[in-house]
């Protein structure tokens, strides 16, 4: 083709259009071209580009995305996590396999994952989940399948986006607590009262069951074992006396859950969220979400001296890091506190001198000389600006 020249992809070419007005891509391959559409990085150049190229492969390659991902799935490590892992996992997974699945693996180069996250830049978790997933799906299936041809995990190369800040799941005040739980339900007072009292994970809570209350001992998980969902760690949870006179007015409701919504169904993140969404529309709140109830104890926890451990003994996280994530900082008030009011203590004397004979005017200095080189003039009361 006169004048085309080779793009970044395998077999693309680039042609000038007539007059050399425009440009059109191709696929050129053992003497056969097929127009490709719109401009190259597009999602529509992008979707034809994978069907033509998996095309003239054959769509023979046993050594697919599809079958790296099956293989994940299939895997004692993938079946080993916890059952809401596994399905945040399949999500994406998911995505991967509908996105890039009939591509053999050999054609997932550096320019392909690097014009995914291109794509993906506006959606950094989705971006960093999928990364860091098909690095080790990829990682996997190359060391069980050496004759896969697979020279380089691309995967590994590409770099994470930055993570902003986000306070969407940040602790609640004690003024949108009240607001909150006055529009309640009993069912859904009972059931933030839960969530903030114990630290747990929304679905823990909505999966508490009567028989691991147990009223004598004041306990969570003593008489009958509790453990964190996602994690999979043992715990035993203290009912202090607020708690305890919401899990009683509640028992009885269901066998199975010791939690229920107004109608006696189970409490599930889904209907959860549903009833608080509802009111934060009717108080017209910011957005606060009940994994933030997470946070919220633990947050006060902090800020009144306890240690890390102490808090992670009834969050059940494993790591500090992990935690921390939670108190955004506050761990270090207490410290901070002690040294403030030191300042304070060495200071204050210097603050109520500095309050003898104080300048109580709108602007410093004894002759107006600010007020002056402000354009201003007339007495305070009454001062007017120099056209």
């Amino acid at each position: 083709m006169p004048g085309s020249r080779v793009t970044r992809l395998p077999y693309v070419m680039r042609q000038a259009g007539r007059g050399g007005v425009g440009e059109y891509l191709y696929y050129r391959r053992d003497g056969r071209t097929e127009k490709l559409p719109g401009s190259e990085g597009s999602a529509a150049f992008l979707a034809a580009y994978d069907q033509v190229h998996a095309r003239f492969e054959g769509g023979g390659s046993r050594h697919t995305v599809a079958a790296a991902i099956d293989g994940y799935v299939s895997s004692t490590a993938f079946k080993s996590l916890a059952e809401a892992s596994r399905r945040n996992y399949e999500l994406y997974l998911g995505e991967m396999r509908a996105r890039a699945g009939h591509l053999a693996l050999s054609d997932i180069s550096v320019q392909w994952v690097d014009r995914l996250r291109e794509a993906l830049s506006e959606d950094v978790h989705r971006w960093n989940r999928l990364r860091d997933l098909m690095k080790v799906v990829t990682k996997r299936y190359s060391r069980l399948h050496p004759d896969a041809g697979i020279l380089v995990n691309a995967w590994e190369d590409a770099a994470r986006l930055k993570v902003g800040g986000s306070d969407q799941n940040r602790a609640w005040p004690a003024d949108v607590l009240i607001s909150v739980m006055r529009q309640s339900t009993p069912e859904f007072r009972a059931l933030i009262t839960c969530l903030l009292l114990t630290g747990q994970r929304l679905a823990d809570v909505c999966g508490f069951r009567p028989e691991q209350y147990d009223s004598v001992s004041a306990t969570l998980g003593y008489a009958s074992a509790f453990s964190q969902h996602k994690t999979g760690t043992p715990l035993v949870l203290h009912v202090p006396t607020p708690l305890a006179a919401v899990l009683d007015s509640m028992r009885g409701r269901r066998a199975d859950r010791l939690l229920v919504t107004p109608r006696g169904k189970p409490w599930l993140p889904s209907n959860a969220q549903e009833t608080l969404a509802g009111i934060r529309a009717r108080l017209r709140l910011d957005r606060y979400t009940l994994h933030g109830l997470r946070a919220t104890g633990p947050t006060h926890l902090a800020q009144s001296g306890s240690s890390l451990h102490e808090i992670m003994a009834m969050t059940g996280h494993k790591t500090e890091a992990q935690l921390r994530r939670y108190l955004k900082g506050v761990e270090k008030y207490p410290l901070a506190r002690i040294a403030q009011e030191g300042v304070a203590v060495q200071y204050a004397p210097v603050i109520l001198q500095s309050l003898e004979g104080a300048n109580t005017k709108s602007f410093s200095g004894k002759t107006g000389r600010a007020a002056a080189n402000a354009g201003v003039v007339g007495q305070s009361s009454r001062r007017k600006r120099i056209p």
